[in-house]
């Protein structure tokens, strides 16, 4: 189950994203579950960038999967996620990536995004 905190405030993909508050404004599942992320139409991309929830001192344990149409690609697989995780992978034409919440973080169940950029970077 995927839930948006916040109301539109908890979208991942907001420009505004100064605006935390008590009201937890995040993107969140548990265990088990997975935030996909669909792009409008396929892109050359190079670069992930997510933003996990830092307002304390945990670690998540993610999976990062690029798909396009029925391939899955595993780009990134930590159990020391923290705060703002910085994913480059080789060109390639993307249509959505999936967050995979392996177990959690080190204070509980759940993992909360709470912005994500994908870009192609000139190298």
């Amino acid at each position: 189950m995927n839930w948006l905190c916040g109301g539109n405030d908890g979208n991942c993909l907001r420009n505004a994203i100064y605006i935390l508050g008590a009201n937890c404004d995040y993107i969140f599942c548990d265990i088990g579950y997975s935030i996909q992320l669909d792009l409008m139409q396929k892109y050359e991309l190079n670069t992930l960038k997510i933003w996990l929830w830092d307002g304390d001192y945990r670690f998540s344990t993610i999976k990062v999967f690029i798909k396009l149409e029925n391939t899955e690609t595993l780009i990134y697989d930590s159990n020391l996620a923290q705060s703002i995780v910085t994913i480059t992978f080789p060109d390639q034409i993307v249509g959505s990536f999936r967050i995979y919440n392996t177990a959690g973080n080190t204070r509980n169940t759940g993992l909360y995004l709470i912005k994500v950029e994908a870009y192609y970077k000139f190298q």
